[in-house]
């Protein structure tokens, strides 16, 4: 998709949903950077958002606490 047409979305959205992968950092990147993108086209505190990240297995210890921190969840909570 030519870059001029990528966001023109941003434009009509209502809301936006971003979903990411807790074991996948680069998928993380990627949605931080399209948010970026948007913020050009659009005040980014006009379009309600909601951030899912997702994860396939985890492993809990027998407190019912996950074993490990992922470097996303270090990640700041607000952009």
């Amino acid at each position: 998709m030519f870059p001029s047409c990528r966001l023109q979305f941003t434009a009509w959205v209502d809301a936006v949903i971003f979903v990411f992968s807790l074991e996948n950092e680069s998928s993380f990147k990627a949605i931080y950077n399209y948010y970026t993108q948007m913020a050009h086209f659009r005040n980014s505190a006009e379009i309600p958002l909601i951030l899912v990240g997702t994860q396939g297995t985890a492993s809990f210890g027998s407190d019912g606490q996950r074993k490990h921190t992922s470097r996303l969840e270090e990640q700041p909570t607000s952009w």
